[in-house]
């Protein structure tokens, strides 16, 4: 029967590490087709959905600015407790891992000006996780992490001088969500990470423009080589662990007798 034992432990293991192989899939977009989503929807594209369409003045892509996706929004619309109605270009992911990374070719530069690498959670409650890249004054930028539980902002772990514009990532392992930002799109400053077992659900990942005050910052912000990785697991593996295990089962019950 120890025999017995080991064996089924030996091969439960075996099932177990090749369960938890898994399919990684990269989804790109360089903005140089030109595409309106305000008009045109997402049908063609990487994109899954436009959340507050209604609120841009602008949301395109090398439209409005050649080789970029451009979104523009008048009014304070943004990313911020009791606010989440600034224009969102999402792309569906799941609740599994990913690592979202994005140029931010343009801020408006002027006060309380962001662009947004967001994830948020497909449901009302307000609660997302964001690295921004935002002008503070005229020529002056900065990186930030937005942290929203419940329509109740958590103070900001991290903000960055980045000297001017940047690169952007926004990584999920597990329950934590990393933010980084870059120069050159190679070497990345990790500089914030907050954790959110809350956030279980369909998560949306995608860009955004925002203001925290209200003037016609119709120019918004252009963004440049979005980049999409997202784990996920082999469905083959796991039926194969069910029936592995159902197997196994039977055998230690047969033995039994």
């Amino acid at each position: 029967m120890k025999r017995c034992v080991s064996l089924m432990s030996v091969v439960v293991l075996g099932l177990l590490a090749t369960a938890a192989s898994a399919t990684t899939i990269t989804v790109t977009d360089d903005f140089s087709t030109a595409h309106n989503y305000m008009t045109g929807g997402v049908t063609g594209t990487i994109w899954s959905g436009v959340l507050n369409g209604a609120n841009a003045t602008a949301l395109d892509a090398s439209t409005s600015t050649s080789g970029t996706l451009a979104i523009g929004a008048t009014g304070a619309y943004g990313w911020e407790t009791g606010k989440s109605n600034a224009p969102l270009l999402y792309v569906n992911v799941g609740s599994g891992d990913f690592t979202a990374t994005v140029q931010v070719a343009s801020v408006w530069s002027g006060n309380y000006s962001n662009a947004f690498l967001l994830a948020r959670l497909d449901d009302a409650s307000n609660n997302f996780v964001s690295a921004m890249a935002y002008s503070y004054s005229s020529g002056v930028y900065g990186a930030a992490m937005r942290n929203e539980v419940n329509n109740e902002q958590k103070a900001n772990p991290y903000n960055a001088n980045t000297g001017g514009l940047t690169w952007l990532r926004l990584a999920r392992t597990d329950d934590t969500f990393t933010a980084s930002y870059s120069t050159n799109g190679t070497t990345w400053t990790s500089f914030s990470s907050v954790t959110r077992a809350d956030m279980t659900g369909s998560v949306q990942v995608g860009l955004s423009y925002g203001a925290f005050v209200s003037a016609a910052f119709s120019t918004g912000a252009g963004f440049d080589n979005f980049s999409l990785t997202t784990t996920v697991p082999e469905p083959s593996s796991l039926a194969l662990l069910a029936a592995g295990m159902v197997s196994l089962l039977a055998y230690a019950w047969r033995k039994r007798k």
